[in-house]
């Protein structure tokens, strides 16, 4: 069974667009490419479609709509960004191995315009 079709039937008349999409790319791509590409895991992503993900479905929306839209944003620290990337850097645990990592965390938890907070 196709990832679209299981999600319609997981779903049922309440699938949400964006599911919906996230499922087709899975169909065109494959469901571990586009899991890396949103930031999850290929199971987290195994369990959005068939309807039972257990954590925030908002920040998994945040992240899928984030891939499925290409869009970029600028980054204070590393300049012009695809925003799935800033939505997954986000999420990054803090990291004192090198200056970057600090600045970028620093830029994302102290008021960057592009960050969101995590639910």
């Amino acid at each position: 069974m196709k990832n679209l079709e299981r999600a319609q039937r997981s779903w049922g008349t309440s699938l949400p667009g964006w599911v919906a999409k996230l499922a087709k790319r899975c169909d065109e791509q494959n469901q571990g490419d586009v899991a890396r590409a949103c930031g999850y895991s290929t199971a987290a992503i195994n369990q959005v479609l068939a309807n039972k993900y257990q954590g925030s479905m908002k920040n998994v929306e945040k992240a899928a709509v984030a891939y499925l839209t290409d869009k970029t944003v600028q980054c204070p620290v590393l300049g012009d960004i695809p925003r799935a990337h800033c939505q997954r850097q986000q999420r990054q645990p803090f990291n004192n191995s090198n200056h970057r990592m600090v600045r970028l965390y620093k830029a994302c938890h102290g008021g960057c315009p592009h960050a969101s907070r995590e639910e």
